[in-house]
């Protein structure tokens, strides 16, 4: 296993000398740019032996959301791509589409939010539910954020890549509001706190709008079981919560206490002697002695990469995009309370990739012998149950984990020492070698 480090939340550049005055500003930039996409992260950490304790894929920045009431004309969005080039028509790709509630009626004034790890871009539905969104050639999640008192849940659509049609039905939904604290008093409320929703039945995740500047927050979720992970800005002494919300039935309150915390960072690059930063690699981070782990934005485009933490001591995977040569690595030992540095170099590696039998589905493969908590590297079946984990060569067991309480199924003692393919379907696994 390779040196490296890094968990949970966002990007930062970081000079290569000793004199790094200025740093932390550049630094702090970025990380509240990444900041959504880490909370939206957040889950996808762990998959125990008997059950998925959280996670999701795949999530970018932090969205500066501002309340709008449903007789109000859609404001501006206020979200903000990191400065980049001017594309040309040939690289930009339209998805429209009408929302509706379960009643078949058009939803005006929702928020239609793109992100990738380096773009964001939203719109909002006009008086008959239709949107257009218009696009840089990547691939995105796109989450249907349904304006305040209008009783209907958020949802996701993941993994959308090229020109579509996306038509969406919001469920009925009910809000759980409160306020974000630094402290027990409740007396300092933390403003642009990120937080993100996974439900543990459907195992479907998305980030939501931040707390606001008096440090209160609103979102609507769809009845069922849900886990809310709240993650502060970076460098602020403070690291995320989970809370879970049980049966939700109707609107509920809920106040937040953040707890102490570090911040981690730092520079991941590929395994050539020119050790370029790797852009889109994931990272969690798990203290084996507790139950849940926290996901950070992806490496922005240079590679930097900036995270939160609880106090704790933690195991941190850094997982590679596939089909680039690249595995997977992991670092132990990462804790506070001051912040963390480090940086990776990622090993060479193969891709398997497949398809699952159901969407969202998590492919974890356990190297042989295991990682220091027994588990490995994984990664959800998007939309179209596609999935694909670059690892290290070696000897891995396989499991998949359909969501709804499925029960997993898997392979054991798979070399992997060339691109191959494994789908998993209907609980038959067949491993191809690529052509």
């Amino acid at each position: 296993m390779s040196d490296g480090h890094q968990q949970h939340h966002f990007s930062r550049a970081y000079l290569h000398h000793k004199d790094t005055k200025g740093t932390k500003a550049h630094v702090l930039f970025v990380s509240f740019v990444s900041l959504w996409w880490a909370a939206c992260t957040t889950h996808i950490v762990v998959l125990g032996r008997a059950r998925l304790l959280s996670g999701l894929l795949s999530f970018v920045v932090l969205i500066l959301l501002i309340a709008q009431p449903t007789n109000a004309a859609p404001p501006t969005p206020t979200y903000r791509a990191q400065a980049a080039p001017v594309p040309v028509a040939t690289d930009m790709f339209t998805v429209t589409g009408t929302v509706t509630n379960q009643q078949d009626a058009p939803v005006k004034n929702v928020e239609v939010f793109a992100f990738s790890a380096e773009v964001q871009s939203a719109t909002y539905t006009n008086s008959s539910g239709q949107f257009t969104l218009t696009l840089i050639t990547g691939t995105y999640d796109i989450v249907f954020i349904p304006p305040q008192a209008a009783h209907l849940g958020a949802v996701v659509e993941r993994g959308i890549n090229q020109s579509r049609v996306l038509n969406v039905s919001l469920p009925a939904g009910f809000t759980i509001s409160g306020t974000i604290y630094r402290d027990a008093g409740h007396t300092m409320p933390v403003t642009n706190t990120a937080i993100y929703a996974f439900n543990t039945t459907t195992f479907a995740g998305f980030g939501l709008p931040p707390s606001q500047a008096d440090g209160s927050y609103s979102i609507a979720l769809e009845a069922g079981d849900w886990e809310l992970t709240f993650t502060p800005p970076p460098f602020i002494g403070l690291g995320p919560t989970l809370s879970v919300v049980s049966n939700l039935a109707a609107d509920i309150t809920r106040d937040i206490v953040l707890p102490p915390g570090f911040t981690l960072f730092g520079h991941v690059t590929a395994p050539s002697g020119a050790h370029a930063g790797v852009a889109g690699v994931e990272i969690f981070a798990k203290d084996p002695g507790q139950p849940a782990g926290y996901g950070f934005a992806p490496t922005n485009a240079g590679g930097w990469y900036t995270g939160t933490l609880p106090l704790g001591t933690f195991n941190v995977r850094f997982l590679a995009p596939p089909s680039h040569g690249f595995g997977s690595t992991i670092i132990t030992g990462v804790a506070g309370p001051a912040d963390v540095h480090r940086n990776i170099v990622l090993p060479s590696g193969y891709t398997v990739s497949g398809h699952t039998y159901s969407a969202n589905t998590f492919v974890l493969g356990i190297p042989n012998p295991p990682l220091t908590d027994g588990e490995g590297w994984g990664r959800f079946s998007g939309s179209d149950r596609q999935y694909a984990l670059a690892l290290q060569p070696g000897i891995y067991t396989f499991r998949a984990s359909p969501p709804g309480g499925a029960a997993s199924g898997g392979l054991s003692m798979i070399r992997v020492q060339s691109d191959m393919v494994l789908n998993f379907g209907f609980y038959v696994y067949l491993p191809l070698l690529k052509k």
